[in-house]
């Protein structure tokens, strides 16, 4: 066989970056609906807009296209339940992707799950993108063997020289002071107003600190009432940050805090921990936090605590705040540890793994 080829249906493939980037190395199609939403409680959209003329095309390219592998991007979805049956029918391997360590208790979730689980089981390979999402199917019964961790879920920060010279100038702004950096949306499930409570009780044992905050949403505005009501002076929000000005605000920081909380389901994944880790910053996340297991070594390069535990956040915070030597090593594990198994080419060749398994299974 010649290079294999590959079809892919889902979430389009500038969602999954190492999926873009294993197009540039395959013989590979996609197959994505526009307005399909990239969520998967978007499964109403695909009937709309044309989605039903869109999945119906479906099966026609997976006969016709002769591909030698079929790939979708979770075990839900209708085009996931098509394409798997489809591979059976014509004895394809097929890969299919999870990024999920819970299941959602809404009707529509419990409705779906046995069809999940039938794909995960029946799979040719099950990629997962961590060890919270393998333990999770484990427990659903999926062999071990079926399963293969791929860290898709990578992003590191890129640093020019302005972003350097602009950290400088805002660490001067606000008096040369150590800085706790949340980064992310303003949404409950980030778990904000546990940060800022813990920060209170930090804040009145040591003013050398301040609590900055970068992003916007819906909890803005309750959030800054908090801080006033506690007569919060050493908070500040920032508002939305780009992907060029994020760089900054990490170089700033001596500590990122990832507080999330869960809120009908968890974080999935949390990629801003990601980024503060390749910049060789110390992290402080909760159990609620998807990466937590792979990523963060409990005080080696940062430490989880339990959701919706402020004295357990005030605690990790101040132990890495108070004692430089510490932060230090801790921000070089950070880095090491995404330099080791978390960078895209690493997501990529585990991607690689996964297709060669696949098609010597089906041989």
């Amino acid at each position: 066989m010649g290079t294999p080829r590959i079809h892919w249906s889902g979430y389009h493939p500038d969602s999954y970056p190492v999926v873009k980037g294993l197009f540039e190395q395959y013989n590979c199609v996609h197959f994505c609906y526009q307005a399909y939403a990239p969520s998967w409680m978007g499964i109403t959209r695909t009937y709309a807009y044309g989605g039903v003329k869109w999945l119906l095309s479906l099966p026609f390219r997976l006969i016709n296209g002769g591909y030698h592998l079929f790939m979708t991007s979770s075990t839900i979805g209708p085009e996931a339940i098509v394409t798997f049956i489809l591979s059976k029918m014509l004895r394809k391997p097929i890969i299919v992707m999870e990024s999920h360590w819970y299941w959602p208790k809404t009707f529509i979730s419990q409705f779906l799950w046995p069809f999940a689980r039938l794909l995960a089981y029946h799979a040719t390979v099950l990629g997962v993108v961590g060890l919270r999402a393998k333990k999770y199917w484990e427990s659903a019964g999926i062999p071990n063997q079926k399963m293969k961790i791929i860290h898709w879920n990578v992003s590191t920060i890129r640093v020019e020289n302005k972003n350097i010279i602009k950290a400088k100038e805002l660490r001067e702004k606000l008096g040369n002071k150590k800085v706790i950096l949340f980064l992310g949306r303003l949404i409950k499930r980030k778990g904000v107003e546990y940060l800022i409570n813990a920060f209170a009780k930090l804040s009145g044992e040591n003013r050398d600190v301040i609590l900055l905050i970068v992003g916007e949403g819906e909890e803005k505005r309750h959030l800054e009432k908090l801080c006033k009501g506690m007569k919060l002076k050493n908070v500040f929000f920032a508002g939305f940050a780009n992907d060029e000005a994020k760089a900054s605000y990490f170089l700033l920081s001596d500590v990122l805090v990832h507080p999330a909380v869960t809120i009908e389901f968890p974080e999935e994944w949390g990629l801003v921990v990601n980024e503060a880790m390749s910049l060789g910053k110390p992290v402080v996340v909760t159990n609620s936090t998807g990466c937590a297991y792979d990523l963060v070594k409990n005080g080696i390069n940062g430490y989880i605590v339990p959701e919706k535990d402020i004295d357990a956040l005030y605690r990790a915070i101040k132990a890495i705040i108070s004692d430089e030597k510490l932060r230090g090593k801790m921000g070089m594990m950070s880095n090491r540890i995404i330099e080791e198994a978390f960078t895209y080419d690493h997501a990529v060749k585990g991607l690689e793994r996964a297709i060669k398994t696949s098609l010597k299974l089906n041989n």
